[in-house]
């Protein structure tokens, strides 16, 4: 799993503002996953504190990569235009199905947010 990027949209269905979440996922494996959920937890100590499950319908092919995306409420409506180098950490747990048979893999991804040239956060990965 890759943190990929992020971004703040505005989003109607939320009293405040949210980032988005862009997370590969690679099967490194040599057989099809069929990917159905991602159970999160996304902490960015001032910022952002989320946790929850997305459902996913996706067949990830050997060796193939999809993207999911995940939404996390921001503490401060203004935060988003504050956050660069904010340090965040990602913990979830993938939920596929293989051979009629759900496996699960606990993964862990941390970063700091950038800002890009469209004015969008970016991520760069910390070890």
């Amino acid at each position: 799993m890759t943190v990929l990027g992020m971004k703040s949209p505005q989003i109607q269905a939320y009293d405040s503002r949210s980032v988005q979440l862009f997370v590969e996922v690679h099967n490194p494996t040599s057989q099809s996953l069929n990917l159905k959920r991602l159970h999160y937890r996304l902490v960015s100590e001032a910022w952002f504190n989320g946790e929850g499950e997305v459902r996913v319908e996706r067949i990830i092919a050997a060796g193939a990569s999809a993207v999911v995306e995940i939404l996390v409420p921001i503490k401060d409506e203004s935060a988003a235009e504050k956050m660069q180098g904010a340090p965040y950490t990602l913990d979830a747990q993938l939920f596929t199905i293989a051979n009629k048979t759900e496996r699960s893999w606990n993964v862990r991804a941390k970063g700091a947010l950038t800002n890009s040239r469209t004015g969008e956060l970016q991520v760069a990965e910390l070890p």
